[in-house]
């Protein structure tokens, strides 16, 4: 089973070495590579193409943000499953895809899975500063603007190629409204998997302080609305109650 893995990237010297060794040090070795760049105008470039071997396409362009950039990626991509890795996030460990395609290999009918991350303060020491569990999410929490942890789902490609993309519109929470439109409005099948997919960066453009906040909040009740479906403010921000939780005990439930 090929696995399509895409990382994109705009000016990340500091940070996409470590994504592309995480990718390549993988004991799973049926992966397809795609890494698309915004046409960075620092080293980022120059870092990717010392690693051209072990990179299946790469693209540097001009896009239209980082979901564009997405679209990009799995349109071109041939593998059954799509994995997200942005810049500066990171497996869990060298057999974190060979362990999920054992488990995928048991649910032939199912087309999303997902699992667990740990949010860190900084790619090189890896301090963990919260831990964020998917075990218990079911559908009806995107109401309350919960998801699965978005850096750890697969998804069967064919559900991009039926259903649709990530919706460019949205700047912050597109993976939001594409997980919603997956399993909450099309009821795609999922699977959660018990363990730890990444390592996930804060500071990306949805942990980047309060007005990013504000602003998925934002597009998290546009997305819902937009496809008739109740929420109001007091819901969606009903979950930091539990993320204030998750920062003191370094724990957390979507």
């Amino acid at each position: 089973m090929k696995i399509s893995i895409i990382t994109v990237t705009f000016n990340c010297q500091n940070t996409i070495s470590k994504t592309i060794e995480s990718v390549i040090s993988q004991t799973y070795k049926n992966l397809e590579y795609i890494v698309i760049d915004g046409n960075s105008n620092d080293n980022t470039k120059n870092i990717i193409n010392k690693y051209k071997e072990n990179i299946t396409t790469f693209i540097s362009e001009n896009d239209n943000g980082i979901y564009d950039a997405l679209n990009k990626g799995i349109k071109l991509a041939k593998g059954e499953f799509i994995v997200i890795l942005h810049s500066g996030d990171i497996f869990y460990n060298k057999s974190t895809i060979e362990h999920s395609i054992n488990e995928i290999g048991n649910y032939i009918n199912t087309d999303i899975f997902f699992s667990n991350i740990l949010f860190i303060d900084n790619i090189e020491n890896k301090r963990i500063l919260r831990k964020y569990s998917s075990k218990y999410f079911k559908p009806y929490m995107f109401r309350f603007g919960f998801m699965p942890a978005h850096t750890s789902v697969i998804i069967r490609k064919k559900c991009f190629e039926d259903i649709g993309y990530y919706n460019i519109e949205y700047k912050i929470a597109s993976d939001f409204d594409l997980l919603f439109n997956f399993m909450y409005l099309n009821k795609i099948k999922y699977k959660y998997i018990d363990m730890y997919f990444t390592y996930m960066t804060i500071g990306g453009i949805s942990t980047s302080g309060f007005k990013s906040m504000i602003k998925i909040n934002n597009e998290i009740l546009h997305s819902l609305k937009s496809h008739n479906v109740y929420s109001n403010k007091v819901f969606i921000y009903f979950k930091y109650i539990f993320k204030i939780w998750s920062f003191t005990f370094k724990k957390s439930y979507s």
